[in-house]
């Protein structure tokens, strides 16, 4: 196992803990990487779990 892989699991351990209903999204590329998808501070996020999609409204 990776140290990411750890953490991972270490998240999804606590989540089944404390808020087991909770929605957990892992591997979206923002912040330092490339392409970069910016976020700009304030601004709202729709996540569709079922629809496996994560939408910025500017």
């Amino acid at each position: 196992m990776t140290r990411s892989d750890d953490q991972r699991e270490a998240v999804l351990r606590a989540l089944g803990d404390y808020n087991p209903g909770a929605m957990v999204v892992f591997g979206i590329d923002f912040g330092h990487t490339a392409p970069q998808w910016i976020l700009p501070y304030g601004g709202r996020m729709t996540v569709d779990g079922p629809g496996r999609r994560i939408v910025a409204h500017f």
